[in-house]
């Protein structure tokens, strides 16, 4: 298995999803691991799946949507607390713990032993390009959570 996949998933067409694509063009620029795999992804949870097997370690950047958490909070989620949260709004239709489910059964040996989600927070969803004011001011402090979470030194 490798060591650690960093993901950005989002789309940045729909405004505020690009975040994780955004954080992900920055950690690109880091000095990283050489055993950090950093790309990003804009499609459904099921080829998001794909990407994260074989990886001990997978980061997901995404945007949140969870009623009566503030727009613009930064969360750092392990899989059991997202499955736990019955109050995420998931704009990727089907949601990824019940994917990740489906990809146990299949293949349990290549399923990542741990599963983070970290991201912003935000309202519905708007076709615009451009992340808003609020969610830009928040990659720089999703990347240093995210380098120091796979042991870099966070050096552009």
């Amino acid at each position: 298995m490798n060591s650690t996949l960093v993901l950005g998933w989002g789309n940045p067409l729909f405004g505020d999803d690009g975040f994780g694509v955004r954080v992900v063009e920055k950690l690109r620029k880091m000095n990283l691991p050489k055993d950090i795999r950093v790309e990003s992804c804009s499609s459904s949870p099921f080829s998001v799946m794909r990407k994260m097997l074989n990886y001990r370690k997978v980061i997901i950047i995404d945007t949140l949507q969870i009623p009566h958490v503030k727009e613009g909070s930064v969360l750092r989620l392990n899989l059991k607390e997202l499955c736990d949260s019955p109050n995420l709004i998931n704009p990727h239709s089907l949601s990824l713990p019940a994917v990740l489910e489906i990809y146990r059964t299949l293949y349990p040996d290549q399923v990542p032993d741990e599963v983070l989600v970290v991201g912003v927070c935000v309202g519905p969803p708007k076709v615009s390009e451009g992340l808003s004011e609020e969610v830009e001011a928040k990659i720089d402090e999703v990347v240093e959570l995210v380098v120091r979470e796979v042991g870099g030194k966070g050096n552009e």
